[in-house]
This record gives structure tokens, C-alpha cells and sequence, in this order.
């Protein structure tokens, strides 16, 4: 059924409602009675292209397409159905004939080609980029093939050539005798390659990394290959007893002769026995050695161990084992008579009988023997007398000469001349030596020359100081004195005539002491010094439930001080404070006895993170007799097992 039959169909169907008395007369050339606008309304007389816009849409290129149940509007068309008759697009000539496009039965997924832009030039064809887009190119080369054959080496075997149609060319590998290989010639140029067998030079070369070819080797007695080198020669060499694993067996070891190796039985130790026989069946047998068997010298180190200051001897007066010996034992060698002296003679020692009694002994030097000598000329000392300071005399006998005690603050000295026996001597006798004038003055001479005195001058002089030494000077003439007061000590008045005795009288006003006049601080050890610590909010201290703790301190040497505070609490989100006590302590981390000299604060209203309270500690008067670390100290009971705190604390030196 045509397009315009189906809209008349349609219209004849709406005739019969209500809404058709809205197209009344005889409606234009080609109209139809429809509603072509987007809403609900009465029909009216409208063309059949405003009818196809209202239902297909009023889109440029669209194209009518009957699915499988209406029809739909769109710019890609379908053309035929699966399972029925596949689509196909008839170009109609114009003049006669036609031309139809159609795809294979079993199409596979949508495939899209895309036409190139422009007609192209005579001769080009039509390729594909593989992604549907389509373009002109040139093709070289042109001419009419009719037969197509196929031409391989020896070591094929070629069918299905030539192709005069259609064809496949085939090639195989040829069969070929056993143990051969493709290969190029054994030696000189180069050449194309055939079938043959290897030869060493096909080989490569071992390497210590790398498999190769290597030479064969002609057996040798007793040796084995041990190296192979690069060029594949091998190397033997005869095994060492290192080279061989495993242990002998028994079966295996040969009995033992007079001019070949063999195996032994094992031997148990006998005392002081040695091995000096093996029979031909490996079975040794011992005896002791004595000295004549053994070769060498003996050493000290394997001599017996004997005493300290000992020696080994024979003094038994005949042949005998040494044993040990004391010096005395040895030195009776040569002597044994009391009083005996041993000396050297031009050949040994030997010794020198005693003497008779009195005599001494006398060298004869040198190359000389020393000998008993009678000294004529002798005598006796009866007493030693002391003197001159010193004391123990008369000594008789025996006893100590020494010092004699002096009186306490006296030196031993000589003040009486040139020269004499030392006495007791006061320190103002020794400075007599100096000067001994009335008014004399003792000082230092520079230089290093020592001490000297400067003579006393005359009535009304006074000493000052010169350049190097001190000198006599006139003093001048003193009237009248203006005593004033100096800064920071109020207003002080009066004067004194210090030219003659009397009392001077000093009078004060104002009575106050004024402070500094700028931003300085008073020295330390000085009324006014100031201490003091702080801790800020970023370095609050935690502390523990129920236990005291110091929130910050400050050393105050020895004085007398007045001492402030102040406590902050830094309350964490899920904290609640039920109690806080704030203090200034000498003790670490301990609770102060309330009322603390005034620096105590106490506080039992409960507090959260949103109440955080300051505690300002009252001033307190430390008197303190050496230096001290005075304390801030809190306690504090909470709900949780941390909270914080943090705060100042400030000191004054009062006097």
C-alpha cells in the first residue's frame, strides 16, 4: 500500500469521531485531516510532509524503515531481513539495465565502508585501510601474467608448478641420507651450502661458559684428563692422594715389604715405648728407646721444672744424678770455711781464707789479688758534742743529732754582720736588715731587684703612688668638705672641716630611695633582680588523675623573695574536673599544706573542656639560704586518665 493511501485510510478512520468536524470543505491539493502540532488538539487540514515530520521527525536526510512490527525514521536504513532474503541496493541505469550491491549470507557484524571524497583517476582502485575507510590509489606495474612456476634449490621438492589458472605452488624438503647436515664447504672459500658430513672445524671451541668440541686423547698409565683448554685439547696429569673422596678399604691395601708401601694394624700406646718394627704382614711391635737412639741435643725447655734461685749439681763429692742445688750450695763449691771471700784470680774463682782479727781487706788493683791487711794507727771516738743551734749532743754512744726547737713566729737567721751561726730571729729583726729607721716603708723595687725602703718623709707628707715606685709628696691645704648624695639615694646635706678634729653631721630628706629611670633589670644578687618561667598553651603538661605534678620552675639563689603564680587548665573534650589546688612549693611534684604563706589556690566546682579556668596563686615571701628550684605545682581529680595544664611563675629579690 502507498504512502498516500495510508494517510486517506487514516483520515477516513478519524472522520467518524468528533474531532473530524474540524476539516470541513474540500481540503487543498495533497493535504491530509491530522493534528501535526506537538500537542493534543482538533484536526485540521495539514500537508503530508508536516505529518511525516510529526511522527518521524524533522531531521534532514532521514529515511522511512519498516522494523519487524512499525515503521521508524532514520538516516541509516536497513535493507533486508535475516532468516529471509538478505538486503540489496539496485542502481537502475539511465538509459536500461541495473546494478544491485549485496553482501554474503552470513554478513558477520556490521561493517561499515566509508567512500573516499573524490572520483579518482583512470586506473586507480579502491583499497581499505583495514578499518573500513576507503581511498583511490595507483597500482604499478601493468601487464597480463598467464603462467606462474616455482624454482627452489636441490634440497626441494616442488609440485603443483606451473599455475596457468588457478593453483597452489608447493615446496618440500628433499630426503637426504642419514648423518648429514646443511652446511657450508669444510675449508677455503665461500660457497653455497649442501648436504654433508661435519668435520671438527664445524665445531666451536669450549669455553668456561659454553659447550664445544674437543680432540680425542690416547690413554696414559696412571693419569687421568684434568684440564681441557679453549682450543679443546685435553690435559692429563696423574691424580695426587687430595684428589681422591672416599676411604681405603682394608681388602684393598697391600701388605707392607722392605722396598714397597703398605697397610699396618693399628698400635695401642705402651708407656715410654716406641715403634721400631713392622713385619711383612703390617704388624708393628715396640720398645723403649734409650739416649743412644736418640739424635740431637736435649733443650732447657724439656729439662725438669726445680725451685726459684736454684741450679741442678752434684755436691755429693763423687759421680752422682744431679739434683737441686741452692746458691749457698754451689759457692760451698769452691769453699766452706766461715769468713771465707770469694774472689777472681788471673784464671777462677776462689776464695780468700779469713784474716786475723782487726785486719781489713785491701786491693791490690788492678790484675791484682785483693788480701788481708793489718791498718796501723788506729783509735777511738769517745763523745760528739752539739752546738750552734743544733742538739742531741754529747753523744757517747749512740743517739740522733738534729735541730733545736725555736719559739713559734721566729725564723734561724744571722743579723749580726758579715757572716755567723744562725739563731732564733723575730720577723721585725729580719726586716731590720732592710731599714731599721723610725718611718722606714718597705716595698717591692721594680725589676725584680727585691725588697728595699723608702726613708720617711717630712711632717705633713703624704705617700702616693709614682710611675713605678711610691714616693713622698706634699698633701696640700683641706678646708671645708660638700658631702653629697649620689643617684638613687635621695637629698643629703652639710659639711665637715676635716683640717681638724670634730664630729660631721649629714642630713637627709625625702627619705625615699627612686627607682631606675628605663627598661633595665637589676642585677643578679642585686634588691630587684627578677625570675621567672612560663609554659604556653602549646606545651601544657599532662598530669595524672589523683597525683600531684609541676606545671613549670625556676632556681632562686640564696636571699629573700617574693614569689606569684598563675595555673591554666587545659581540659581535654571528654575531661571533667572536679577538683583543683594551685601552689608555689619547694618540693618537686608534692601537695602544698594549705594556706601555704597565701600562694595556694583551691577550687572544687566541677569544670569541662568548655569552662578552662585561669587560677591566679597568690604571692608568698621565700627566705632562702642557698640556691633553690621553687615549684608550680597543681593536683587535680578528674574522669580521665590525662589532662593538662600550663602557666606562669614569677619571683622578686626584696632585700
Amino acid at each position: 500500500m502507498k504512502l498516500k493511501e495510508l494517510l486517506i485510510a487514516a483520515a477516513l478512520v478519524l472522520s467518524s469521531s468528533a474531532a473530524w468536524g474540524q476539516c470541513t470543505g474540500q481540503s487543498p491539493s495533497g493535504d491530509v485531516c491530522g493534528n501535526s502540532t506537538a500537542s493534543q488538539g482538533f484536526p485540521a487540514f495539514v500537508t503530508q510532509s508536516a505529518m511525516l515530520d510529526r511522527a518521524f521527525g524533522a531531521v534532514q536526510g532521514r529515511m522511512l524503515s519498516r522494523g519487524s512490527s512499525v515503521w521508524s525514521g532514520t538516516a541509516a536504513p536497513s535493507l533486508g531481513l535475516n532468516g529471509t532474503a538478505g538486503g540489496s541496493l539496485t542502481l537502475q541505469g539511465s538509459t536500461s539495465g541495473s546494478s544491485a550491491i549485496t553482501v554474503q549470507a552470513a554478513a558477520g557484524t556490521a561493517t561499515l565502508f566509508q567512500l573516499p571524497n573524490s572520483n579518482g583517476t583512470n586506473n586507480q582502485v579502491l583499497t581499505t585501510d583495514g578499518s573500513g575507510h576507503l581511498t583511490w590509489v595507483s597500482v604499478a606495474g601493468t601487464g597480463t601474467v598467464t603462467s606462474v612456476g616455482l624454482a627452489l634449490p636441490g634440497i626441494f621438492t616442488v609440485s603443483g608448478s606451473p599455475v596457468t589458472n588457478t593453483g597452489t605452488l608447493t615446496g618440500t624438503l628433499a630426503t637426504q641420507s642419514a648423518n648429514l647436515v646443511w652446511a657450508g664447504p669444510t675449508t677455503g672459500a665461500a660457497a653455497a651450502p649442501t648436504f654433508r658430513s661435519l668435520v671438527g672445524a664445524d665445531v666451536p671451541n669450549p669455553s668456561a661458559s659454553t659447550l664445544g668440541g674437543i680432540q680425542s686423547s690416547v690413554g696414559a698409565s696412571h693419569q687421568w684428563i684434568s684440564t681441557i683448554s679453549t682450543s679443546g685439547v685435553p690435559g692429563l696429569t696423574q691424580p695426587a692422594f687430595t684428589d681422591i673422596s672416599g676411604t681405603l678399604a682394608a681388602t684393598q691395601c697391600p701388605n707392607p715389604s722392605a722396598s714397597t708401601i703398605g697397610c699396618v694394624e693399628s698400635y695401642v700406646a705402651v708407656a715410654n715405648q716406641w715403634i721400631n718394627a713392622i713385619s711383612t704382614s703390617g704388624v708393628p711391635s715396640s720398645t723403649q728407646p734409650n739416649f743412644n737412639n736418640l739424635a740431637g741435643s736435649a733443650t732447657l725447655s724439656q729439662l725438669p721444672s726445680i725451685s726459684n734461685n736454684s741450679v741442678l749439681g752434684n755436691n755429693s763429692g763423687g759421680t752422682a744424678v744431679p739434683s737441686t742445688l741452692s746458691a749457698t750450695n754451689v759457692l760451698d763449691f769452691i769453699g766452706t770455711t766461715q769468713g771465707q771471700i770469694l774472689y777472681r784470680n788471673a784464671s777462677a774463682w776462689v776464695a780468700l781464707a779469713p784474716g786475723t782479727s782487726g785486719q781489713v781487706l785491701a786491693t791490690g788493683g788492678a790484675a791484682a789479688n785483693p788480701a788481708w791487711q793489718t791498718v796501723s794507727g788506729t783509735g777511738t771516738v769517745t763523745s760528739v758534742a752539739t752546738n750552734n743551734g743544733i742538739t742531741g749532743g754529747a753523744i757517747t754512744t749512740t743517739g740522733t743529732i738534729g735541730l733545736a726547737t725555736i719559739a713559734t713566729g721566729n725564723a734561724l737567721a744571722y743579723t749580726g754582720g758579715v757572716s755567723g751561726v744562725p739563731v732564733a730571729t723575730t720577723p721585725s729583726t729580719l726586716l731590720d736588715v732592710i731599714g731599721s729607721a723610725t718611718g722606714d716603708i718597705l716595698y717591692r723595687a721594680a725589676g725584680g731587684t727585691g725588697w728595699t725602703v723608702l726613708a720617711p718623709g717630712t711632717n705633713g707628707q703624704v705617700l702616693t703612688q709614682g710611675a713605678s715606685t711610691p714616693a713622698w709628696a706634699s698633701s696640700g691645704t683641706l678646708t671645708n668638705v660638700t658631702i653629697s648624695a649620689g643617684a638613687g639615694m635621695g637629698t643629703f646635706t652639710g659639711t665637715c672641716n676635716i683640717s681638724t678634729t670634730g664630729t660631721c653631721t649629714i642630713v637627709g630628706s625625702g627619705k625615699q630611695l627612686p627607682g631606675t629611670a628605663t627598661n633595665d633589670s637589676a642585677s643578679s644578687g642585686n634588691v630587684g633582680e627578677y625570675v621567672s618561667s612560663s609554659i604556653p598553651i602549646g606545651s601544657a603538661v599532662s598530669v595524672t588523675n589523683n597525683v600531684a605534678a609541676n606545671v613549670t620552675s625556676i632556681s632562686l639563689t640564696a636571699g629573700d623573695w617574693d614569689v606569684w603564680g598563675q595555673v591554666n587548665s587545659s581540659i581535654t573534650a571528654s575531661a571533667q574536673i572536679t577538683l583543683t589546688e594551685s601552689y608555689v612549693t619547694t618540693t618537686s611534684a608534692t601537695r602544698a599544706t594549705p594556706p601555704n604563706g597565701g600562694a595556694y589556690v583551691f577550687d572544687q566546682q566541677a569544670k569541662t573542656a568548655s569552662t578552662n579556668v585561669s587560677y591566679p596563686v597568690g604571692m608568698t615571701r621565700l627566705s632562702l639560704s642557698g640556691t633553690t628550684t621553687v615549684y608550680l605545682g597543681v593536683f587535680s581529680l578528674f574522669n580521665t586518665s590525662t589532662n593538662a595544664y600550663y602557666g606562669f611563675i614569677g619571683a622578686r629579690r626584696v632585700r
